[in-house]
């Protein structure tokens, strides 16, 4: 198959941008988003909760919800940063919250208040 050209590839990922935010989320006005890193970080009420990278939904996780993600089979979002590969504590949101709106705003909640209490540390 032939490589996606970047203008493809930014319009790819502005499409699955705006089916999570408008479709899932139901444009949720304390939801927000800005373009991040060539994907972009969502936000409620100011604390990021998600990073949407290559039509993929990540949530942040900590010790408290990352084995739920876990056993559900989802994997941390990675990089390669040139010298090694970093794993952040963004992880994959399963299909079955996504398809589930009450799950997800549970999960969204979970994500967000954790982000909320980093920032206190």
């Amino acid at each position: 198959p032939a490589l996606l050209s970047y203008n493809n590839t930014m319009k790819k990922n502005s499409e699955f941008h705006d089916y999570v935010l408008y479709d899932l989320l139901g444009n949720d006005p304390r939801i927000t988003s800005r373009k991040m890193f060539g994907g972009h970080a969502l936000y409620q009420d100011g604390a990021i909760f998600a990073l949407i990278i290559e039509d993929t939904l990540y949530f942040k996780v900590d010790d408290t919800n990352r084995e739920e993600f876990s056993s559900r089979g989802s994997k941390p979002f990675q990089y390669d940063n040139g010298t090694k590969i970093i794993t952040v504590n963004y992880w994959e949101v399963p299909e079955e919250i996504t398809e589930n709106r009450d799950a997800l705003f549970e999960w969204v909640n979970i994500s967000a208040n954790i982000s909320r209490a980093s920032k206190k540390k």
